[in-house]
Order: structure tokens, then sequence, then C-alpha cells
């Protein structure tokens, strides 16, 4: 059993309705098969794992405290994502990128097929009960991990498409399908352009581009989508020239126009930016609310390690404070220290995504992972990775991925300078 097939495998598990524990019970596995499992770590293994260490002090310091055991619970479930992505990126540097492409492929076109067929098919439920679920009681379960036990389908609000819903297939919401969706795209590119190959590269992003606009409404992701395009033209070009100095060269002035146009147009896109977050200004409102109380709870108490949990705050009871975003999540769960680690480690996955989409032999499929990673990080900003399964297993998965071929490309390039 490896990646290829876990991602295969993927609908049977949301079916069976065993998504919450599956993913990292599989990856544990593969972990811990290495008997060297915690020597010759690099540098982005040891910021994951301080990140770790920071987060599981915390965890055990709000025990002591006496916070509430569904919490603690949650919390300890949240940490479960980042043991994930640890035990894959240790134990998957020898993974076969082009199996996982061919099942992220298979797997894309099967969702996509399936929620244009929810869309159209009259009586479709908006949830359905999963084998476990219907076997056992998840009420009292925290609700990161019920979520996860139903077949969630669709939610009626916000969306632009036909009837107005939002689909959630494979995903406890409507966001966490639109990350799916852009998880899958990045690692199902092919490899190398053919004329066979031009038309799935042309029809299949933009298939998914209209998923994740108009049939889950998902802002963030859309905005990191265009980016990850951006750079995957851009990658094309740089592929085209020779020499490591000019490649880099040309990047930095591109940086500086980007820099100068961004600044340019600054009010018009000002002025986009207010009008979508006024076609969501409910779910805009409470995101901003929850930042704010986020960021504040934790300057004003706990700023070095943070809370550990999240707790629920009277005027948000719905949500949990520190929800919404991986990266203030970061800073109320684990404080400055743990933020620190954590902003390490993704600094130094992205000097590895950037080296590829600057290298010349990397192949397409190489730079739409590298792009993959460097755009997600904006969904970062407004979203939690770590409380969707399968969608984090894919994360992680396409980080292991462009960890490994970044270093095969330094290698072939230094076997290159030798001889």
């Amino acid at each position: 059993m490896n990646p290829a097939h876990i991602i295969l495998l993927s609908p049977l598990i949301w079916l069976s309705g065993f998504t919450p524990v599956i993913y990292q019970l599989f990856t544990a596995w593969i972990g811990l098969r290495r008997s060297n499992l915690f020597t010759r770590l690099g540098g982005v293994e040891m910021t994951l794992l301080g990140y770790i260490g920071v987060y599981t002090f915390s965890l055990f310091l709000a025990v002591l405290q006496g916070a509430e055991i569904t919490r603690v619970l949650a919390g300890f479930y949240n940490l479960s994502f980042w043991m994930m992505g640890f035990f894959l990126i240790v134990g998957q540097r020898q993974s076969n990128s082009r199996a996982i492409g061919r099942s992220a492929f298979t797997l894309l076109c099967f969702i996509l097929l399936i929620t244009w067929a929810f869309a159209f098919i009259p009586g479709v439920a908006p949830a359905y009960p999963t084998l476990i679920s219907s076997l056992i009681d998840v009420g009292n379960l925290p609700n990161n991990i019920r979520d996860n036990t139903t077949l969630n389908i669709s939610v009626q609000n916000w969306a632009d498409f036909g009837s107005g819903y939002r689909f959630s297939i494979l995903s406890p919401y409507p966001t966490a399908f639109a990350i799916l969706i852009f998880l899958l795209t990045c690692l199902s590119w092919p490899e190398r352009w053919s004329r066979l190959r031009s038309l799935r590269i042309l029809i299949i992003p933009a298939l998914s581009f209209h998923v994740i606009l108009n049939m889950t409404a998902s802002r963030a992701v859309a905005g990191a989508f265009v980016v990850y395009i951006a750079l995957l033209l851009y990658a094309a070009i740089i592929a085209r020239i020779k020499g490591s100095n000019n490649r880099r060269t040309l990047t930095l002035l591109v940086t500086m126009f980007t820099v100068v146009l961004l600044m340019i147009t600054l009010p018009v896109l000002n002025d986009v930016w207010e009008r979508i977050n006024e076609s969501r200004a409910g779910s805009s409102a409470l995101r901003f609310r929850i930042y704010e109380i986020s960021l504040s709870s934790m300057i004003n108490e706990h700023p070095l390690l943070g809370f550990g949990v999240k707790a629920r705050d009277e005027s948000i009871a719905a949500i949990p404070i520190g929800s919404h975003s991986t990266i203030i999540s970061t800073l109320y769960k684990t404080g400055i220290i743990g933020f620190i680690f954590l902003l390490s480690f993704f600094v130094l996955v992205a000097r590895r995504a950037i080296a590829i989409l600057l290298s010349g032999p990397a192949t397409s499929h190489d730079r739409s992972m590298a792009a993959g990673i460097l755009a997600f990080f904006i969904a970062l900003a407004f979203e939690d990775i770590d409380a969707l399964p399968l969608a984090s297993f894919l994360y992680f998965t396409l980080m292991a991925l462009v960890l490994r071929r970044s270093e095969e490309l330094e290698l072939e390039k230094q076997l290159t300078s030798f001889h």
C-alpha cells in the first residue's frame, strides 16, 4: 500500500466514515517502517518537528490548566495532521510521483464528473450517513471529527452556480472541497507537453477553476489557483532560457515589475476586494472578527506558547477562536515560538519549490507541484489545513514530492558540473 493506492481508495474511505483517522494511521505506518526515522533529519524536518514539539507542550499545558476535554481532544486531532506531514516527508522521499500523479488525475476526473452529476440530478440530499455514523452515535465527538464522518454533498448558500448549491464532496465543507480540487490539479499535471496531453492541460484546469469559483465559492482558494496558473506560465518561459544566472535575473526583474504593477493598480484591486467581500459580507465579518479575537487573546495572555487548544467565545459561539487560518491558528495555539518554527518550515519548503521553478531540467509535473506549494500559502492564510484529512494528506504528499525532486535536481546539477 502506497500513497497512490490511498488516493484511489479515498472515495471508499469517505463512504465508510473512516476519513477522520485512516490517513493519519497510514502515514504513521509509512514513517514508522523506517528504522532510522529520527536520524539524518534536515532543516525542513527539524523545523517541522520543532513545531510539533511546541504544539504538544502547549496542549499539555492546556490540560494542566483544566481545558475542556472536548477542546483538548480536538487539539490533539489537529496535531495529528502535522504528525502526518512529518511522517510523509521523512518516509516518502522514494514515493513514485508518476503513480501518484496518475491516481490524482483519476480521482480528479471522478470528482468532477460526480459533482456535475449531483448539480443536475434532482432529489440529491445535502448529506448522507456513512457506515460508521450509521452504526454509532457521533454526535458527541468534536466538530472537526464529527464533520468528517458524514457524507456532506452540498449546502445551499452563497454560490453563484445554478441552483445556488456549494458542493463538499469527499470533504467536510465546501472550502475544503475547493482545496481538494486545487491540490489534485497540482498533482495530476502531466510530466511532458504533447499534443495528446495539451487538451488535458487546457480542459482540466479550466474545469477545476470553475468548480472552485462557482461550485464552492472559495475566494482564497480561487486566488491561490490564479497565482498557481501564473507561476506555471512563468516557469514555462523560464525553462526556455539557458543559464541559471539568466533565469535568476529575469525572475528578479519580473518580481520588481509585479511589485510596481501592484502598487499602481492597488486602488483598483482594493475596489475589487471590497466588492468580493460585500458578496460574502457575513462570512468576511465573522472571519476577521475571529482573527482579531485570536491575535489579541494570544498577545495579551499567552504570547510565547499560545493556548494549545481553540477556546470558544460567546460572540462567535459557532466557530472556535483561532479557526479559519492556518497562520492565525498557529499563533493562537502555539504562540510566537511555535509560529517561528512553522514559518521557518514554510520558508525552507518555499526555497526548494522556487529552485524547482527556476530549474531547466525540471518537468512540467515538477513545476506544477512547486507552483502549487507556493500558491497554496495564500490559502493557508485564510483556511485551516489541519482539520481536513484527505486535503491534508494530499498537501503533505505534494510537499514531500517537491522536497524529493529538489534534492534529485540538485544532485543532477552537481553531477553535471562534476563531469
